[in-house]
């Protein structure tokens, strides 16, 4: 299982939609760099999971966890320096690009507009034990400042936690 296999808990891992995960705290104001996927009248939990083996470059379908509903398809390609992917919604409209910085001393990916190479936020991951990625980027879906979200995981617990870069929990997701 990769390291974004999950959101969902258990039962979305053995197959069974009908099982609810455990309830996030709710964020006081919207976060994100595309408005329309952050306006949700429920918490839609999300499952990920990359396909072990991918004749096409690392395409993978990101599902609601609930209704196995696709939501966003991961096209990756075969022979890519720089790791690039393509994200688009359920309707095959690119919602943007993801692609590896060549020279980094830390692995950085860029996300770029889907019409130009703008960058729209960087994800940086950090030497340390576990997992910690650090997502920089302008939200637009907020208050339009420059914010810094912190992933720290651990892979053998199966658990994650994203906060602020002040600290300030925005969700904690454990299997």
């Amino acid at each position: 299982m990769g390291l974004l296999t999950n959101l969902a808990g258990k039962a979305a891992l053995a197959g069974n939609f009908g099982s609810a995960p455990a309830p996030l705290a709710p964020v006081h104001m919207p976060i994100g760099v595309l408005p329309f996927y952050t306006q949700h009248q429920q918490q839609i939990a999300l499952k990920v999971r990359e396909s072990k083996i991918s004749f096409s470059g690392d395409d993978f379908t990101i599902k609601d966890a609930m209704t196995g509903q696709p939501m966003f398809k991961v096209k990756g390609s075969a022979v890519s320096m720089r790791d690039s992917k393509t994200i688009t919604d359920a309707n095959g409209q690119t919602l943007f690009k993801l692609k590896k910085k060549i020279l980094a001393i830390h692995a950085t990916y860029v996300g770029t507009a889907s019409h130009s190479d703008d960058p729209i936020f960087s994800i940086k991951s950090s030497l340390s034990f576990g997992t910690k990625l650090t997502a920089t980027f302008r939200n637009v879906a907020g208050d339009g400042k420059e914010t810094e979200l912190v992933l720290r995981g651990n892979i053998l617990d199966r658990n994650a936690e994203i906060t602020t870069s002040g600290g300030d929990e925005k969700a904690n997701e454990s299997d």
